[in-house]
């Protein structure tokens, strides 16, 4: 009873250490994500941040909110393929993209607002089964933990800072 009592303090430091390896140093993009499209070019992540600031001081929207109607217009005309964005569209993020060694994207959901942070997503993780080999449930576990009790409390520079990220494309903004 002792030696599995042992194991098991063992295994979630393991855990805890791989999932550590996976977050920090890593390479990351930046990214404006709206109705699952993203941009990554520095330019348009500015501009697509303007104007979302833009509409939404002048329609007066609340953070809570659907994205304000006029930048879901400018949205579908000017920057999306898709052109499918609507109010019932989920609101904007800049999303840090991390390429972790082993359990590929990562991506953390910062607000355009104020830089908090919104969401977690793994983009590119595969379903046990697949022909991609089986993932450690224990430190996505663990890389799911530290995010929602560490990073979950930051805005978007802290955790770059913190993660020791190589962001590629980096941009800073002030919301007016």
């Amino acid at each position: 009873m002792k030696f599995l009592k042992t194991f098991k303090i063992f295994e979630s430091d393991d855990s805890e250490t791989m999932a550590r390896f996976q977050l920090f140093g890593a390479d990351a993009t930046m990214a404006f994500d709206f109705n699952g499209e993203y941009f990554t070019d520095k330019q348009e992540i500015l501009d697509l941040i303007k104007k979302y600031n833009y509409y939404y001081n002048k329609e007066s929207a609340w953070s809570g909110g659907p994205p304000p109607r006029g930048f879901v217009e400018d949205f579908n005309v000017f920057y999306s393929k898709k052109r499918t964005a609507s109010q019932k569209t989920f609101y904007p993020t800049v999303d840090l993209m991390i390429e972790t060694p082993d359990y590929g994207i990562l991506i953390l959901g910062f607000s355009a607002i104020n830089k908090k942070y919104k969401l977690i997503n793994w983009s590119s993780l595969k379903p046990a089964g697949s022909t991609i080999a089986k993932y450690d449930e224990n430190v996505i576990s663990a890389i799911t933990k530290y995010v929602k009790d560490e990073i979950n409390k930051l805005n978007i520079d802290e955790t770059i800072d913190l993660l020791q990220l190589n962001v590629k494309n980096k941009i800073d903004w002030e919301w007016q």
